[in-house]
């Protein structure tokens, strides 16, 4: 699935539809879903590929938001860094505490694995971090 059957959009763009997501999500779930965003403006016209960040933000809410009667906080973050751009999508939820476990997101994750590698080969990374009092951090690295 592309957004207008582009393989790559502006990361404003990719944004906006996460939004759109996250809208949806905010009725369904009302205040139990938070949403922090630090997203630097040097970023918005980046380019990234469709669909970077909404699978990884279904995950965080599917297994750290909507499953709590607390719900959680969800993190957006977009950076610029050493001719990288660094997209990271936290959340607040119970993490998990082997890193491998992918809180059954495996194939989610995999997926966006094989799309960066044959996209930017070696120059893109995916990076996941979590343990039981962090929540889980999806980090997506890739050259601008």
């Amino acid at each position: 699935a592309k957004q207008g059957g582009r393989d790559e959009v502006p990361l404003a763009e990719e944004l906006a539809f996460t939004d759109a997501y996250l809208a949806l999500e905010s009725l369904r779930l009302g205040d139990r879903l938070r949403i922090e965003r630090d997203v630097a403006a040097d970023t918005l016209d980046r380019t990234v590929p469709s669909l970077v960040l909404q699978p990884l933000v279904e995950n965080a809410i599917k297994h750290a938001v909507a499953p709590r009667a607390a719900g959680g906080t969800l993190h957006l973050g977009a950076r610029v860094d050493a001719q990288q751009l660094v997209l990271t999508v936290r959340d607040d939820g119970p993490g998990a505490s082997d890193t491998a476990s992918t809180r059954g997101t495996g194939v989610g994750l995999d997926a966006l694995r094989q799309r960066l590698a044959s996209r930017f080969g070696d120059r893109a990374m995916l990076g996941v971090t979590s343990s039981s009092t962090q929540g889980f951090t999806v980090t997506v690295r890739i050259p601008v």
